[in-house]
């Protein structure tokens, strides 16, 4: 199978490293253009799946591109996989075992995104059966293996922080329409939480549904209010930080929690003495801590992961057919 993968993640990097690459991907967007690659950026990794004949020479490209962007070595911090070990490595992404949070299900659904995103160009039948079998294994490794503690997430942990803080009665502003702070806000509902508002730049897609939500819109240009809230969250994208020091001089707010990548607070604002910043890495350090881990079932799970990688890739070698995107 000629499949190989380039990529960065939470366990070869930190995450000042990560956004940059991540930046660096998006300036050189040109990367891109033609068929044969897949894409799959998250809060935790940044990976480009091709499919080649040349997979050294793919790979040298690629590296290339990445580093004309950045002013680091990068090659120390990358890694990147081929063949089988390619397969077994997205096999274990899609089934969150190579996950912040062990067996979190949100990669399964950006794994299918970056596929079917890629999928609208021709893409290698390589680069098809790679993703789709993939795409099973997670589902069939969710279903079988019960070692996640499946009311741990995001949500429910900035619950908790408000509580800790004593913010669960305060009037608390969220950053950007993203799928991850609507997905809180409606958590922070059902909890009792009344006090939201959103800031958002895409006011005209959020308008509808803060009304439905009975959420505060605010517009992108109020985005200075933020002070004025006890408690921040930013999930939004953004090139740059958005929320800076100095606007929090006479703050009232007690916690920021930033959840964009890049980052769309400035970290020196952690030196605040009286905000408390906390970013993407230690909320997911934090929910870490509290997960009940069945060491066996992971072990279990993994070398189901690893038989059917092998067994798949066996009727691969086997057949002449080419896949399309059915997913």
């Amino acid at each position: 199978m000629h499949v190989g993968v380039l990529g960065i993640s939470h366990k070869s990097a930190e995450i000042s490293c990560r956004e940059q690459i991540i930046a660096a991907y998006r300036v050189s967007k040109a990367l891109l253009q033609g068929s044969g690659w897949v894409l799959l950026a998250t809060c935790s990794r940044m990976e480009i799946y091709f499919s080649a004949e040349d997979l050294a020479e793919a790979h040298s490209l690629l590296l290339n591109a990445l580093r004309s962007e950045l002013s680091f070595n990068v090659e120390h911090k990358l890694y990147a996989y081929f063949g089988l070990d390619c397969f077994l490595h997205l096999a274990r992404v899609t089934a969150g075992l190579d996950s912040v949070i062990l067996g979190e299900s949100e990669i399964q659904r950006q794994v299918k995104e970056a596929y079917q995103f890629a999928a609208r160009k021709k893409l290698p039948h390589d680069l098809h059966f790679l993703f789709q079998k993939a795409l099973r294994l997670g589902k069939t490794i969710r279903t079988q293996f019960l070692f996640v503690e499946k009311n741990i997430g995001i949500d429910k942990e900035l619950f908790l922080l408000a509580k800790y803080f004593k913010l669960h009665t305060s009037a608390i502003l969220f950053i950007g329409f993203s799928e991850i702070n609507r997905k809180i806000i409606s958590y922070f509902q059902s909890k009792g939480m009344k006090q939201l508002f959103l800031c958002t730049r895409n006011r005209q897609a959020a308008l509808e549904w803060s009304k439905k939500e009975d959420v505060l819109l605010l517009d992108f240009s109020q985005i200075e209010l933020s002070s004025q809230f006890p408690m921040v969250v930013c999930g939004t994208y953004t090139n740059q930080p958005i929320l800076h020091a100095h606007q929090f001089v006479d703050a009232k707010t007690r916690l920021i929690v930033d959840l964009s990548m890049p980052r769309a607070v400035d970290p020196f604002l952690s030196r605040h003495f009286s905000v408390s910043l906390l970013n993407i890495e230690q909320i997911n350090a934090i929910i870490k801590t509290k997960q009940q881990k069945n060491v066996l079932q992971i072990q279990e799970a993994e070398t189901m992961l690893f038989q059917s990688v092998q067994r798949y890739l066996a009727v691969f070698q086997s057949s002449k057919r080419g896949y399309e995107c059915v997913v």
